[in-house]
This record gives structure tokens, C-alpha cells and sequence, in this order.
């Protein structure tokens, strides 16, 4: 599969060449928009899978050390082949411990990182994950 920053850049790079027919500008803009709240949404579902399942990774880890990791790092190669990459942006997914457990979580939409705030007061602005609490 194509990697989901690539995936969204040919999806921005749609309209621009149509700019030389009235017709074909005017249906894509009606278009384009909708695609890229669909594939915004696809990001930010598969977002949430990965935190998910690097979540389950991280409870293998508590279970085997009596806490969670400090960084994601930690849990190559015994619980995960590589820490999972954030669909918005290919770095890594990030990762942050709180006192009442951590949150595992991507930048989100917006390409931001809120500091893993997942509360949807702004649904443009935050980040999408996972938070565990213990």
C-alpha cells in the first residue's frame, strides 16, 4: 500500500492541474472536499487502530516489568516489530505517561501535536489516540 503521507499529498495535488477548464475546477472543487474529509477520516480510524494495538503492546510490557515503558523504543523487538508509524505524518506514533496511566496517540488532522489531548471540544483541533487509565 502507498504510505498515507504520500496517499494524502496526490489527494491535495488533485484540483491544481484541473485549474485550466472552468468545468473540470468547478466539479472538483465540489469534489475534492469531500474526499479529503473521507480520507481524513480513514487517517484518523487507522490512527486510533495503531494506539490500539501498541496499547496492548504496552500492557504486555507492564505485565512482564510492574510499569509501562518509558519510551516507546522499549517494546522493539519483544512486543512490537517497530514502534507504528503516525498515518499523518510517517514519524512514529507518539507516546506520554500521566499519573493516572499514559496515552498513546498521532497528531491528528491538523498535523499538530496537542500533547496527546484526545478530548473533542474542537474536532479540527486534536490529536487522535488512545489514553489508558490505571
Amino acid at each position: 500500500a502507498e504510505p498515507t503521507p504520500l496517499r494524502l499529498a496526490r489527494l491535495e495535488a488533485v484540483v491544481a492541474p484541473q485549474a485550466r477548464n472552468r468545468f473540470t475546477l468547478r466539479m472538483a472543487s465540489m469534489v475534492a472536499p469531500a474526499l479529503a474529509r473521507f480520507a481524513e477520516g480513514d487517517l484518523a480510524a487507522l490512527a486510533k487502530l495503531r494506539a490500539a494495538c501498541t496499547a496492548l503492546a504496552i500492557e504486555r510490557y507492564r505485565t512482564a516489568n510492574g510499569e509501562p515503558p518509558a519510551a516507546l523504543d522499549a517494546l522493539v523487538p519483544a512486543y512490537l516489530e517497530a514502534v507504528p508509524a503516525d498515518p499523518f505524518t510517517g514519524t512514529p506514533l507518539l507516546y506520554k505517561r500521566l499519573d493516572t496511566g499514559y496515552v498513546v496517540y498521532s497528531v491528528g488532522v491538523d498535523r499538530r501535536n496537542d500533547g496527546g489531548d484526545l478530548r473533542r471540544l474542537d474536532p479540527h483541533r486534536l490529536d487522535e489516540g488512545l489514553e489508558v487509565r490505571r
